[in-house]
């Protein structure tokens, strides 16, 4: 099974049981991992979707459950952010959004196996569509500035940005240099479009996390982790920066606008 990116949940089996009047009540320990840092209010959100989603199942925090917070990688079981063919859309996407782009780069951390797969992807789309793609990688928070220059090097019409903990840490910094350098962008989650990035589509993540919660139900009521599989996603959002399509003299057929879940003006 290749690697993915997860949303892991893991409920710990070291659970603390406490009397309570007459009943024995049982406090389970979950551990909440997660790909970024907890300080970035975007992964603040999806942890309060977490949340949501459980306090709507009837747990509540500090009675039947402790979180133990975590940022790293894990793939025991959960919901996965990849689906099939959103590569592919992307691509579509660029064509149809900027019809003219014959020239794109790919700013992506080729560290990430999960984006090797997303590279490969895009490039059987791009070759379907007459897109020629050239790779830029940035596989280290200092290698943000030379991806820039490497960029601007390759001449491109367009930008695809592959979304993974790295590129997330710095969406404003890669949605103002496409945006000053008149360079229309594609990614995977909206918070690339809200920073200057022309077009968004991909999972929605605030319902994934909001879904993860039945997981941690399934778990409280006694299944086994390794017994449950993986989900893919099923709800996806489309998002559209107007605002961005007008600095960039580029126009957003009414139809493409009424398919958008989100339109930024």
């Amino acid at each position: 099974m290749r690697r993915r990116e997860f949303i892991t949940l893991l409920g710990g089996a070291a659970a603390s049981p406490f009397a309570a009047r007459a009943q024995q009540l049982k406090v389970f320990r979950l551990g909440y991992l997660e790909p970024g840092s907890p300080s970035d209010p975007v992964e603040a959100n999806l942890r309060r979707q977490f949340l949501l989603g459980l306090r709507d199942l009837g747990y509540v925090e500090g009675r039947h459950f402790k979180m133990e917070d975590r940022s790293a990688v894990g793939n025991v079981t959960g919901m996965s952010a990849l689906a099939a063919d959103m590569a592919s859309k992307r691509v579509e996407l660029l064509k149809e959004v900027v019809p003219r782009a014959a020239r794109v780069v790919v700013l992506w951390n080729s560290n990430n196996q999960s984006k090797v797969v997303e590279w490969k992807d895009t490039e059987i789309a791009a070759r379907a569509v007459r897109l020629t793609l050239r790779s830029v990688e940035m596989r280290a928070p200092q290698e943000l500035n030379g991806a820039f220059t490497a960029t601007l090097r390759e001449k491109p019409d367009a930008l695809i940005t592959f979304t993974e903990s790295l590129t997330l840490a710095f969406r404003q910094q890669i949605g103002s240099f496409a945006l000053s350098n008149r360079l229309p962008m594609i990614s995977e989650l909206r918070e690339f479009a809200v920073e200057g990035g022309l077009a968004a589509y991909g999972t929605s993540r605030p319902d994934l996390w909001r879904r993860s919660a039945s997981y941690v139900d399934k778990i409280m009521r006694g299944a086994n982790p390794g017994d449950l599989p993986v989900e893919q996603p099923t709800r996806f959002e489309l998002v559209i920066n107007l605002k961005t399509a007008r600095a960039l003299g580029l126009d957003i057929a009414p139809t493409m606008l009424t398919r958008a879940d989100e339109v930024i003006e």
